[in-house]
């Protein structure tokens, strides 16, 4: 009886060496390349401590794999999963790329990084609609060539309150980079001191409760990208029209047009 329970301590010990224990250092979510039709870059980095050899060949062993739940599984990190809610965003070219170990030989530590990398755009109805409440953001025009973007916090999958507020622990960061020539309208909570409205390149929360979340923007386009998007769409146009099923009728009697101005014209100057 001894004997077996030795042998079932060693064994418990054994397992216990061979256990990977990935411990989260830092987790940053950026929203970036927010475009009109309301979809939106995310890209997560998740860095963690490897604290054994063990851990360090599960780690390297599985940078060909990208299965989400295999990494899940593998770290053990709560924190490696998304955090947009895949039923309010449609995720598209999702990718998961490990990222070399990085070591400080003098303080005998080494951390390991996921970045996952992704789309995501608001889902559509059998009418190719936006369905309310579904993707990061709500664009509306309210103004000539001016797009207003209303970011949707219900998409957002962070840790929450018992209100439902997202809660970002003091290693956990959320960043939106605004696209170029943004005016911030509105923000709360406001992650920094500055007066609405606002031009900044970004906004970056940690270590808070994003107690009624909003952050509201709009991007001016310029008139001579007005224009130019015209006179594109209108080429673009034509080109579909002669190249489309009918395009060889269309140029036959653009053809007789132009001949017959032509005729006109050498007739008249007679």
């Amino acid at each position: 009886m001894q004997k077996v329970l030795f042998l079932l301590l060693i064994s418990i010990a054994l397992v216990s060496l061979v256990t990977a224990e990935f411990n989260l250092d830092q987790l940053d979510v950026t929203i970036k390349d927010v475009k009109s039709d309301g979809s939106a870059r995310v890209r997560e980095s998740i860095r963690f401590f490897i604290n054994t050899p063990y851990d360090t060949a599960v780690y390297e062993n599985g940078f060909n794999k990208n299965d989400l739940s295999f990494w899940a599984n593998a770290t053990g990190i709560n924190d490696v999963r998304l955090h947009v809610d895949p039923n309010k965003v449609d995720i598209q070219n999702f990718r998961i790329l490990p990222q070399p170990r990085k070591c400080n030989p003098f303080l005998n530590v080494c951390r390991g990084e996921l970045i996952l990398d992704y789309t995501v755009y608001p889902y559509l109805n059998i009418n190719n609609d936006y369905i309310n409440s579904t993707g990061l953001f709500k664009t509306t025009y309210e103004k000539p060539r001016t797009t207003k973007y209303t970011l949707n916090p219900s998409a957002l999958l962070f840790r929450t309150s018992d209100n439902g507020d997202v809660i970002l622990d003091n290693n956990v960061y959320l960043v939106i980079i605004f696209p170029q020539s943004s005016l911030i309208l509105d923000v709360n909570p406001l992650p920094s001191d500055i007066v609405l409205p606002s031009k900044q390149s970004y906004l970056k929360w940690n270590n808070i409760a994003l107690v009624k979340f909003s952050t509201v923007f709009e991007v001016e386009e310029s008139i001579d990208k007005e224009v130019s998007e015209f006179f594109a769409n209108v080429i673009k146009g034509t080109q579909n029209a002669i190249t489309g099923k009918h395009g060889p009728a269309i140029f036959i009697i653009v053809s007789i047009f132009a001949a017959t101005y032509i005729y006109l014209q050498s007739i008249k100057k007679k």
